[in-house]
């Protein structure tokens, strides 16, 4: 902005500029100022959002320092459900609620006054200083609540509420914290968790930097609908209802770990974020990572039997190797000048940003003893505390530690080290031959070819190489080049001789080794799998079948890794074993293939044990896993596995579970195997059971039933295996109006299934006007993916192009036979790969 001043301006001199400004507020998505309805218990005699907020003047005002923020809008309008009204600022929508400097490096304190009805609360960052009344032009009476000014801080953070909502309070170390939320969830007691364990949590994370959480209160309000999840808004944390709420008897950890786990990071944004900010958004990880990376430790500190290493595998490390690679993986931290635009700014809060830099925060803190750690981030908190700091600043302050000890001795600076990580996309494939001890590292690269071009900054990462040798843990070393070799871990032999490398996964890499190396490792999970420890298990299984997929290993290395089945007991390896081994590519091709009883006989002779314990606990009390959250998130995955198989018992307990859930459906059915088993139902049922599920879906409301639970009953009637049942429930999807089954895309869900694909498919050739009028044009990528799903040969793929040609736009058939082409390519590529697969399994079952 250039202000053309009238006049020079005199040194000394004080001047005040007055600016007009017109927000655009009120938003439905929940971006600046913007609304929620929702339904409550009780009357209310003032519904509308006219009851919130009065537009006294269309004039915005704004003193010296933001001053005084003044909220005033809306004309009278009648609406039936109860409004409430709530801010969300970041990263760059406070420009759009009042005129600011809207950069994180621009901090400022802020008083704010929202004039409001009498029957709302008004919330802000700070407590209230006093309430007063002012009438309208019409002689309503309204009220005016002001509130503290606000320490230095970010546009970002400005946060504000108005509402009806009932709230419960407790007091942690003299300051109050109070949980907001509709008024029927404070009588039930949902928000009884939350609150208890907020205080907890500060007190932890202030005890562990030693610095206290410097406003005097801190208010949560759980909204009906947020599209953020959650927001760290210092002194009034916003959150989406669904990540907040616990009901008193959900004695389940996998909920209660889940909202334990998001609480926890928005209150560490209380010290990574708030108190310190990035300079600017390239550097938001220092955000993100910080808080998803202390997530962790909370979890701990609050169940210190939950296994830590394994957790973060699952939360963090597991997902985002999936994504990152060497080619269009972004770097968690760029050039300022790459992201300026809102658009570009958002596109940053991704799986990089937070799992990522979760990432890199846990691998410093592996090869730096963990008192140094904090005392480092003591340090940075400190010096930077109301201002902003850069990526450079933290890493100043971690050399500083390092240089004021001699008991850790790096290779090179932090700022080094970290900077190979942080600046460049992908992560390191890190292989050993165990015959040489020679270790090299190369970029992972999707379905590696031969001779891959190298195409990230510097290529070379610096590496560190946590290992273990037989059993014991051996010193930490540095591969800082492409080739090393280090003698100590050439293997003997011996037939109890093995090494792992990345001790307790804590490095972002994956690892490989020569062909004695896998070797020796499946040789030892067969003679003895307990010496190997279960994050080892894990991560044997996880590399190897990421490594085969991408071309750096074969198939059948990696399948001698499930030898040893029978005597695992840890259902998530199983878990890890199953999703690798029993995904999209192979059920979808099992009518093909002969893999299906080949899978399914060397299977079941190896999980008999494991399902024999976990059927127990199904059938008894599946409570008693409350203590076992990881169990929890595998049980599915193995229930779905086993009745997969045929599992006879695993599909009896199915028809038994759903028979009782029919007969009254007050009898839950387990939530960990709910979908499993609602499927299984109807796929072992008759349509006494598919027409019982549909009028159970068409009869529950929205608001009785939870969103997941919805989606459940939607796949599970698309699980029958008689192929003019699902035709009838196509065709009720697209003819009934209005739909019972919201925007679920029927066809799409029908064609997950084997028998399905091949049904969705002819149903949506002969129907497909009918289909993109139900679903709209925006529905054309699933509807070809589900078509494509049956092709491999080029004469397929020609058929269905000569249909595409006949029903498509001429501006959609491009992409559409691009993507026919490449689903054919994949296909394919899956057939030669479960060939193999198969060939193994003939000489191995």
């Amino acid at each position: 902005m250039v202000l053309d001043l009238g006049q020079t301006l005199q040194p000394g001199s004080k001047y005040e500029l007055d600016l007009c400004f017109s927000g655009q507020v009120l938003q439905h998505a929940s971006e600046g100022l913007f609304l929620n309805f929702y339904i409550d218990q009780g009357e209310h005699s003032c519904q509308g959002p006219q009851c919130l907020l009065r537009a006294v003047c269309g004039i915005w005002c704004i003193l010296p320092n933001f001053r005084a923020l003044h909220f005033w809008n809306f004309s009278a309008g009648i609406c039936q459900s109860i409004a409430l009204i709530a801010s969300q600022m970041e990263p760059t929508f406070a420009r759009n609620v009042f005129p600011c400097f809207d950069e994180p490096a621009l901090k400022a304190t802020f008083n704010i006054t929202i004039i409001h009805h009498p029957a709302y609360v008004a919330l802000s960052n700070m407590p209230q200083l006093g309430q007063s009344e002012r009438m309208d032009v019409n002689g309503s009476r309204w009220k005016v609540s002001t509130f503290h000014t606000t320490p230095r801080m970010p546009t970002y953070l400005v946060a504000l509420a108005v509402c009806d909502f009932d709230h419960v309070s407790r007091t942690e170390r003299g300051k109050e914290i109070r949980v907001w939320a509709r008024k029927d969830d404070i009588a039930n007691g949902n928000v009884d968790f939350a609150v208890n364990i907020t205080g907890p949590i500060f007190s932890f994370l202030e005890d562990l930097f030693n610095i206290s959480y410097p406003l005097p209160k801190t208010d949560i309000i759980a909204l009906p609908t947020f599209d953020n999840r959650a927001m760290e808004n210092w002194g009034l944390l916003i959150f989406d209802e669904a990540f907040l709420l616990l009901e008193p008897d959900d004695e389940l950890t996998e909920k209660r770990a889940m909202v334990l786990s998001i609480i926890s990071h928005e209150v560490g944004h209380q010290w990574f974020g708030n108190l310190v900010t990035m300079s600017w958004w390239n550097n938001i990880w220092l955000n993100e990572g910080f808080a998803s990376y202390f997530e962790l430790g909370i979890i701990n500190y609050f169940y210190p039997k939950l296994p830590r290493n394994e957790i973060f595998f699952f939360n963090f490390l597991h997902g985002v190797l999936r994504e990152d690679h060497a080619l269009e993986s972004r770097a968690v931290s760029t050039d300022m000048e790459i992201f300026t635009e809102t658009r570009e700014i958002n596109e940053l809060f991704d799986i990089y940003t937070y799992n990522k830099g979760a990432c890199m925060a846990r691998m410093l803190d592996s090869f730096l003893d963990q008192h140094l750690f904090v005392n480092a981030l003591k340090s940075y908190l400190e010096t930077f505390s109301y201002s902003n700091a850069e990526q450079d600043d933290l890493w100043r302050h971690f050399q500083m530690a390092i240089d004021e000890q001699n008991v850790i001795h790096l290779p090179t600076t932090v700022k080094n080290i970290m900077d190979s990580w942080t600046y460049q996309g992908g992560f390191p494939v890190v292989t050993l031959n165990v015959s040489t001890g020679i270790m090299k590292q190369e970029p992972f690269y999707l379905e590696k070819a031969e001779n891959q071009i190298l195409v990230s900054r510097n290529n070379t990462w610096i590496v560190p190489i946590f290992w273990m040798k037989n059993g014991i843990t051996q010193p930490l070393v540095w591969l800082d080049k492409s080739n090393m070799v280090f003698p100590e871990m050439q293997l003997s032999d011996s037939d109890g001789d093995w090494v792992i490398l990345n001790l307790n996964v804590t490095g972002y890499y994956r690892v490989n080794y020569d062909e004695l190396g896998w070797k020796k490792l499946s040789q030892q999970l067969e003679k003895d799998p307990k010496a190997i420890p279960v994050i080892h298990r894990l991560q044997l299984v996880s590399d190897a079948f990421a490594l085969s997929k991408n071309n750096y290993l074969e198939i059948e290395t990696a399948l001698d890794l499930t030898k040893y089945l029978a005597e695992e007991d840890e259902i998530l390896v199983w878990f890890e074993v199953l999703i690798n081994l029993i995904n999209r590519n192979v059920i979808s091709d099992v009518n093909n293939f002969a893999i299906y009883p080949l899978l399914k006989k060397y299977l079941l002779k190896r999980i008999n044990s494991i399902w024999n314990t976990y059927s127990a606990i199904i059938r008894e009390n599946v409570a008693a896993l409350q203590d076992n959250y990881l169990a929890l998130l595998s049980l599915e995955k193995f229930f779905e596995t086993a009745c997969w198989l045929g599992l006879e018992d695993c599909l009896q307990l199915s028809k038994e579970l759903f028979r009782k859930w029919m007969a009254d459906p007050e009898t839950e059915i387990p939530h960990p195997i709910q979908r499993v088993v609602l499927c299984n139902g109807i796929a072992l049922g008759s349509d006494k059971e598919w027409d019982f599920l549909l009028r159970f879906y068409i009869n529950t409301t929205k608001e009785e039933e939870e969103e997941e639970r919805r989606v459940h009953l939607i796949y599970a009637l698309s699980c029958s295996k008689e192929p003019w049942t699902l035709n009838r429930f196509m065709e009720y999807a697209i003819t009934v109006s209005p739909s019972p089954f919201n925007e679920t895309n029927i066809i799409e869900a029908v064609a997950t299934s084997e028998v399905g694909c091949y049904v969705a498919k002819e149903f949506l050739i002969n129907n497909w006007l009918a289909v993109i009028e139900r679903y709209g044009p925006q529905s054309l990528d699933a509807l070809v993916w589900v078509i494509g799903r049956t092709v491999s040969t080029d004469l397929q793929v020609m058929e269905l192009q000569r249909f595409l040609g006949n029903v498509l736009e001429e501006h959609q058939r491009t992409a559409a036979h691009a993507k026919l082409q490449a689903i054919k390519t994949e296909n394919l590529k899956n057939k030669k790969r479960i060939a193999r697969m198969a060939e193994w399994l003939r000489k191995n079952t």
